[in-house]
């Protein structure tokens, strides 16, 4: 009769095998912090913000939604922690609350207390979606150590 010899690895192999993915996890998490990922976030939000304010300045282009006979944009004013989306009347320049899209809320804000946007700054949208900045703005995001910049193109208004 001959033995027969099964393949496999050892219980040495395996518990070093364990050892090295557990010394790479290790170094692999120490490298991700949560400041990345928090800034990441606020930049994204803040990014799809100033969209849905220049895509309803195109969408309503010529019309008066307030009833005074003038064309009414939209806007977004950036504060040092937060923004709000609000519709503009072209007429006197007041700014009026619109509801939040995804939340229902009664108002389109949004204030983070780990959050520093720089710099300060209102963006009105014409009717093409073009922003009223007089040159290329760049937007900074501040969570801890972590800075995300956001830029808006003059012209075009394209955000990236």
């Amino acid at each position: 009769m001959t033995a027969q010899r099964t393949m496999g690895f050892t219980m040495i192999e395996l518990i070093l095998v364990m050892v090295l993915l557990g010394i790479l996890s290790v170094s692999a998490i120490s490298r991700f912090s949560l400041a990345s990922f928090e800034s990441a976030t606020a930049a994204g939000e803040l990014v799809e913000a100033i969209r849905y304010a220049q895509t309803m300045s195109m969408t309503h282009t010529g019309q008066d939604i307030d009833g005074d006979n003038s064309t009414d944009y939209y806007q977004i004013v950036i504060s040092a922690s937060g923004y709000t989306v609000s519709q503009r009347r072209s007429s006197d320049g007041v700014a009026s609350q619109i509801v939040n899209p995804l939340s229902n809320a009664s108002s389109y804000t949004r204030n983070w207390s780990n959050v520093i946007l720089a710099p300060t700054i209102t963006i009105l949208f014409d009717g093409s979606g073009a922003p009223n900045l007089g040159a290329t703005q760049t937007i900074s995001v501040t969570v801890g150590s972590d800075t995300r910049t956001i830029t808006i193109e003059e012209i075009t208004g394209f955000i990236r």
